[in-house]
């Protein structure tokens, strides 16, 4: 079976290019004497974080979905890298994951449970968790001890790396992650654990001091929106959406693939993806704006009932929007993926 007899919109991946990217991420961390903890929250897919480590292994979640389906697949040591809300707690404890807590009430409730944590430390993204400098963060720790936990370590997500385009600055980036979980480590006098995690800053050579594990996730399949960051090129891109074109007029085309197939993340140029034909060619138009199910398609030279495959912005949001995930090689289908879902 091709990719010419999906019913559209499918999401398809070009398990080629997964291949190698998980190869040169693996290879990275490997070359650096680093733990490749990666965040499978990508594609929700055991097998798929099976290539990403050569096997079985340490793996990070955003989810406790995940968290289950992938312990039932065999996985054993899963962080989960998401400030534990308070109504999933007795979930996590019963599921044996490593939790993040960035505050004192969250310590409390897990008081004598003997839960393996890290604090969260936040280096410069301003979304979640402590500065390295705050006192809270040893006040933190040392509640953690008093309360029978294990203080894992300490662990950092440059978000901010989202912002940067071409290249520049990630390798800095990289950097600053690294220094603020090493001052953070330095301020609780020592650590086991310094975990950073991002795929852009993970995809850069970098001097990341005694950063312990590398966290990345989006790098099993890439998107428009790594290539203009300076992640990677469009050659790794290896997740699309098939669509077939429904409606053609003068000034615009419209597919079948709307914001419940692509995910309403306007990527470079601030479009919803890059149409391309069945072999992979760029048609030379964009997705401009989207609805539930409709695509609106600049450009011409489209015709009715053709189908093509939409370079996506975001791979996790657009993975997690679909509940299976077609694997090909050249166009040909060798493989299905049924990715956990919900919460």
């Amino acid at each position: 079976m091709t990719l010419d007899q999906l019913s559209t919109p499918a999401a398809v991946v070009d398990l080629d290019r997964v291949e190698r990217n998980c190869h040169v991420m693996r290879d990275r961390a490997h070359r650096e004497g680093r733990r490749l903890r990666p965040h499978v929250k990508t594609h929700k897919v055991p097998a798929l974080a099976r290539l990403q480590l050569g096997g079985d292994g340490p793996i990070t979640v955003s989810t406790l979905a995940e968290a289950k389906a992938f312990r039932a697949a065999g996985f054993d040591d899963i962080t989960w890298a998401f400030p534990l809300p308070h109504t999933r707690a007795r979930e996590a404890l019963e599921l044996d994951v490593q939790l993040v807590v960035d505050h004192l009430a969250t310590v409390e409730l897990l008081r004598g449970s003997g839960a393996r944590v890290f604090l969260k430390v936040d280096c410069g993204y301003g979304r979640a968790g402590l500065v390295p400098e705050d006192p809270a963060l040893v006040a933190l720790a040392e509640a953690v001890v008093d309360a029978g936990l294990e203080l894992r370590g300490v662990l950092t997500h440059a978000g901010h790396s989202y912002d940067l385009r071409d290249g520049e600055g990630l390798v800095e980036l990289a950097e600053v992650e690294a220094r603020a979980l090493t001052r953070a480590a330095n301020a609780l006098g020592g650590c086991a654990e310094r975990s950073a995690g991002s795929t852009p800053t993970c995809s850069v050579d970098a001097d990341r001091g005694d950063v312990t594990e590398l966290r990345p996730g989006n790098y099993v399949f890439y998107d428009r929106t790594q290539v203009a960051i300076g992640s990677c090129t469009e050659a790794d891109c290896a997740l699309e959406v098939l669509a077939s074109v429904i409606a053609v007029y003068s000034d615009r085309a419209i597919v079948d693939a709307g914001g419940l197939a692509l995910s309403k993340d306007a990527g470079p140029g601030d479009h919803y993806g890059a149409l391309h034909d069945l072999d992979g060619q760029p048609l030379g138009c964009v997705l401009r704006s989207l609805s539930q199910e409709h695509g609106v398609v600049s450009g011409a030279g489209l015709r009715v009932g053709q189908r093509v495959r939409v370079q996506v912005n975001h791979s996790c949001m657009v993975a997690a929007a679909h509940d299976v995930l077609h694997g090909h090689r050249a166009g040909r289908l060798e493989d299905r993926f049924t990715p956990a879902r919900g919460w």
